[in-house]
């Protein structure tokens, strides 16, 4: 009898522990992807991860897209959320990197201190892309038009984007003179660039995919020194006579710190917050390995991008008006002035 009722206990403590394990039932209900505003390269992976995942756990996974403040606003939704790894935000170099720099005193969230890297999605380029209507059929022929005219502007995602940073960049290393007009997402920065509102700007080759194979626009340079397996059709910047115009593009997702979350919060770090890296891995690896090329972003291993300090560094090495005027005062992070 004594034995009977010490094998009754031992199988009804070892239920209750796994009942009362997070990880081990992660996920028990719906994940929410906190992306960007439609059409943007964060928006699209958002919504095929969250396809993925869905189709993997069982648990619907939705996509939340937030457009405006240069991702600022879903990322600051993500850090105010519950940590237990259920509110997720595809995170960029934009709210994680550039923001620290550009909003030094009023960013309402701390990058390093309020998330959880939980995979690396994917990486790529960045395209100069101009609107067909320019008379100009590479990088060269664009920069002296540019510096003829004297008033050519370039849309952006929003200030702080990689966009943002690569148009500055160009700039910088040309002396080429633009406006820089920020918009709330990448998919309005394309809009505005296809019906000439403004002539120029620096998407990803995921955001104009559609435009370039239809010849919609003309993409003449690659942001980096070679030219990039997704888009081998396109120079690099080198070939195009714009050496030095190196910006890699990165996206992430993160969740909240749950390691700030107590017991339940290293469980779910230790469990949950792997277990999405790994079926992130798994749900997008067992796609056809060109499907990511062809998109113009490489998918790439878990990568936690964690020299933050270090990139903040671009924004004042691409000559932005708003870093060096950081110093003195902070522009908000919010409404279309920026982002």
């Amino acid at each position: 009898m004594k034995a009977f009722a010490a094998f009754t206990a031992f199988l009804l403590g070892t239920t209750l522990a796994c009942a009362q394990d997070p990880a081990a039932s992660f996920p028990s209900r719906t994940i929410r992807i906190f992306g960007q505003g439609t059409g943007s390269t964060a928006d699209y992976l958002s919504r095929y991860v969250a396809q993925k995942l869905t189709g993997r756990w069982g648990q619907p996974v939705i996509v939340d897209s937030r457009a405006g403040a240069g991702g600022t606003i879903p990322t600051d939704v993500v850090a105010k959320s519950p940590p237990d790894g259920y509110n997720l935000v595809m995170g960029h170099i934009g709210p994680m990197v550039s923001a620290v720099t550009l909003y030094a005193n009023n960013l309402p969230y701390d990058p390093v201190r309020d998330f959880e890297p939980v995979t690396m999605v994917g990486q790529g380029v960045v395209v100069l892309v101009t609107n067909p209507a320019l008379p100009v059929s590479t990088a060269r022929e664009f920069i002296a038009y540019a510096k003829d005219k004297g008033n050519l502007a370039y849309s952006s995602a929003g200030n702080g984007s990689t966009s943002h940073l690569t148009g500055e960049l160009l700039k910088r290393i040309t002396g080429v003179p633009l406006q820089h007009i920020p918009y709330k997402s990448a998919g309005n920065a394309l809009t505005a660039m296809l019906t000439g509102e403004v002539q120029v700007s620096f998407l990803s080759p995921l955001t104009a995919h559609a435009q370039l194979k239809a010849g919609k626009v003309k993409a003449l340079a690659v942001s980096s020194s070679t030219r990039f397996a997704g888009s081998p059709e396109i120079p690099s910047a080198a070939e195009a006579g714009i050496a030095g115009m190196d910006v890699k593009l990165w996206f992430g997702l993160f969740a909240g710190n749950l390691s700030q979350a107590g017991r339940r919060g290293r469980a779910l770090h230790a469990g949950g917050a792997g277990r999405l890296g790994e079926e992130r891995a798994r749900a997008l690896d067992s796609d056809h390995p060109g499907r990511w090329n062809q998109g113009g972003l490489m998918n790439s291993d878990l990568v936690i991008p964690a020299q933050a300090g270090i990139q903040c560094l671009c924004v004042e090495a691409a000559g932005s008006p708003l870093a060096r005027g950081r110093r003195n005062s902070s522009p908000s992070p919010s409404g279309r002035g920026s982002g």
